[in-house]
């Protein structure tokens, strides 16, 4: 018998929920098979096949025959690699049979459509109907990876393209910012995904540091270099632990030290900020009053910056960018699919994230809130990084939600660092005016953090709905 089929990869859902947009009704298998002596032996319900198959693609030869439980059994201790298990749903739609199969076990999120053809001719001529097609990663009928058998052999297949295709692929126009935006195929090696935003993330700090050095006074040169390193660490952070990367430790401890010598730097360009913004929050007499203070940030700022020229030349960050560099540019050891990986990853942190926002309450410490705050932040770099295994309006709710938070704890981060930093002001040898224009700022920022508290999605009993 000859088999003519085509096959279709389609992204990580429950089967039913596409059957159920399609409308079409169908019927259900459950089906557990294994390869033994170059045959495949398959139990559909309470019947019993064995399968010789030879060829691949879209012609391939098929020898099936019935056998007694019996002998399914006996051969199931000479099985090569893992007995697959799956749902097969079986439909017909537009004169088409259709056979969707719902992966379970090691292969769980992975899911096929089958198409079985009368001719050759007719299996070139097809298109998948509009309906079908949206669903549809990519076709896989010719790719051996996606064979049953190589998935009993080699469990869940991945498409990988060389690490500098991919660099190259998806450089951007320039690397001073560290909003980036790369694009692969949803089969994608996770690890070599990582990799590719490691090297893009280095240069963008690589960029940043050298206009900072070029003597660049926009204050984003700073700001998007340590985004960057962030991100870095928490992408290493959460992939890192998982695959059990040796140098993800190694990259975290030296991007966290660069992070802390160049903090002071950055909370004195922000301070600035504030200053002349608290400006037009006061009376003309006591707004004045804060030029004083302003030309004593600027100075510590100034000091800072040197102190950060020193930092960026020095061989702590040499070795920081030779270390991203050596690991971007190896090959991982690792595989997973994107796709199947990125979905877990972001539901994992989603909880992560609920289960210590629902311990808040009102009452709760400004730096516990600042926590809650950081957990966000890793789960949008980390949808971020996933963006595209992702269809952005079955996100956009969520995202939206996330970002709200987001905002809201940042305001109210920022609100009780100016407050920390008018009380240490407020330590220092001062005019009347000085202290009674931060004063009625710490009195303004105090109002405003509690306000902000007080505007965050809270249900009953504490926590944040999310």
């Amino acid at each position: 018998m000859v088999e003519i089929e085509k096959k279709f990869l389609l992204p990580p859902c429950k089967a039913k929920l596409y059957l159920k947009a399609l409308g079409k009704k169908y019927k259900k298998e459950h089906i557990i098979q294994y390869y033994a002596k170059n045959m495949r032996f398959r139990k559909i319900s309470n019947h019993y096949w064995r399968t010789i198959k030879r060829g691949q693609g879209v012609v391939r030869e098929e020898i099936e025959e019935p056998i007694p439980k019996e002998e399914f059994c006996a051969y199931w201790s000479q099985k090569e690699g893992e007995a697959i298990e799956k749902y097969r749903y079986i439909f017909k739609y537009k004169k088409h049979r259709y056979e969707m199969d719902e992966f379970e076990g090691h292969l769980k999120g992975l899911l096929y459509l089958e198409i079985e053809f009368d001719s050759l001719e007719a299996a070139q001529e097809f298109t998948p109907p509009k309906k079908i097609q949206k669903f549809i990663l990519d076709e896989v009928t010719d790719d051996p990876a996606f064979t049953n058998r190589s998935l009993a052999l080699f469990g869940m297949p991945v498409i990988s393209h060389p690490l500098s295709q991919l660099i190259a692929q998806n450089e951007p126009q320039n690397y001073l910012s560290a909003s980036l935006k790369p694009s692969f195929h949803p089969f994608e090696n996770v690890y070599l995904v990582l990799r590719v935003w490691i090297a893009l993330l280095a240069k963008v700090i690589e960029a940043n540091k050298e206009a900072i050095l070029a003597n660049d006074e926009d204050t984003e040169r700073l700001h998007q270099l340590r985004v960057a390193l962030r991100k870095i660490r928490s992408l290493l952070a959460l992939l890192g632990k998982r695959a059990q990367i040796p140098q993800a430790k190694e990259i975290e401890k030296l991007a966290k030290t660069i992070m802390k010598k160049t903090n002071k730097a950055r909370d004195l360009d922000v301070y600035l900020e504030w200053l002349s913004a608290y400006e037009q929050m006061l009376p003309t007499k006591l707004a004045s009053s804060l030029q004083t203070l302003k030309k004593r940030v600027r100075k510590e700022r100034n000091e800072a910056y040197s102190t950060l020229l020193h930092t960026l030349q020095s061989p702590e960050f040499s070795l920081l960018l030779s270390r991203l560099y050596a690991f971007a540019s190896s090959e991982p050891t690792q595989t997973a699919p994107s796709i199947i990986l990125g979905k877990k990853m972001v539901i994992g942190q989603l909880h992560n994230v609920w289960k210590k926002a629902y311990r808040l309450t009102p009452k709760s410490k400004p730096h516990k809130y600042h926590l809650v705050r950081i957990e966000i932040k890793k789960l949008r770099y980390l949808i971020e990084f996933f963006s595209f295994i992702f269809k952005k309006e079955r996100y956009k709710d969520i995202l939206a939600n996330i970002k709200t938070l987001q905002d809201i704890l940042g305001q109210h981060q920022d609100t009780t660092v100016q407050l920390e930093y008018i009380e240490t002001m407020l330590q220092k040898d001062l005019s009347k005016d000085q202290k009674e224009a931060l004063l009625l700022l710490h009195k303004e920022l105090k109002h405003k953090a509690k306000k902000l508290l007080d505007i965050l999605p809270m249900p009953k009993g504490g926590g944040l709905w999310l």
